[in-house]
C-alpha cells in the first residue's frame, strides 16, 4: 500500500521531472557532440579554400586513403561546375562524389555542414566551402562519424544508468520518508 501511494504522490512528479531533464540533457549533449564533429573540417575547408583562391592550378594529392576504414579527414576539390578535380578519399577504389545539390547550397551560402553517407556503412561529417579566385570551386573536407557515433552510444548508456539510478534513489527517499511519516 505504501509503494502505491508513493507512485501516485510526490514521487510521480519527481519521476516525470527527472525523465524530462534527462531527455533534455541527452539531446543537448548529443547535439553538441555532432556539431563538434564538423569543427576541424570547417577550419580545414576554410584554410584550404583561401589558399586555392590564390592559385590557378590545383595539384592532385600525394596520398589517398580508404574512407571506409580511416577515421582521419580527407579533402576533395571540385570545380565551379561541380566536376571532381582531386580527392584524397577513395571508396571501393574510386573517389565518391558529393551530390550536386550540396555544392549548390555551398555556392549560395558559402559553407555547408552536413552528414554525408556515400555508402551504406560509411557516414561522414562533411564541410563544403565555396572559394573564389582564378579558378573558383569547392573544397570538401570530411571525416568518419564512427567514433562520434560510438561516443553517442556511450552517452545513451551513461544517461540511462544515471536516469534509472536517480529514479531509484528518489523513489527510495520518497518511500522511506512516507513510511517514517506514517509511523
Amino acid at each position: 500500500m505504501h509503494s502505491y501511494s508513493v507512485v501516485r504522490g510526490p514521487w510521480f512528479v519527481t519521476a516525470v521531472t527527472v525523465t524530462l531533464l534527462s531527455a533534455i540533457i541527452y539531446a543537448v549533449a548529443q547535439h553538441s557532440m555532432r556539431i563538434s564533429a564538423n569543427e576541424p573540417q570547417a577550419q580545414m575547408a576554410n584554410d584550404i579554400g583561401v589558399q586555392l583562391g590564390k592559385v590557378s592550378t590545383i595539384i592532385p594529392p600525394a596520398t589517398q586513403v580508404d574512407i571506409a576504414t580511416t577515421y582521419g579527414p580527407f579533402t576533395q576539390v571540385y570545380s565551379d561546375s561541380g566536376d571532381l578535380l582531386t580527392s584524397e578519399g577513395l571508396l571501393q577504389g574510386s573517389a565518391p562524389h558529393i551530390p550536386q545539390g550540396v555544392l549548390n547550397y555551398a555556392r549560395d551560402h558559402g559553407l555547408h555542414k552536413l552528414t554525408w553517407q556515400p555508402a551504406a556503412n560509411v557516414r561522414l561529417a562533411a564541410v563544403v566551402s565555396y572559394f573564389h579566385g582564378p579558378q573558383s570551386g569547392f573544397v570538401v573536407v570530411a571525416r568518419s562519424l564512427a567514433q562520434t557515433e560510438k561516443n553517442e552510444v556511450d552517452l545513451i548508456e551513461e544517461m540511462l544508468f544515471g536516469w534509472l539510478g536517480t529514479l531509484l534513489i528518489t523513489w527510495l527517499a520518497t518511500y522511506l520518508t512516507r513510511v517514517e511519516v506514517s509511523r
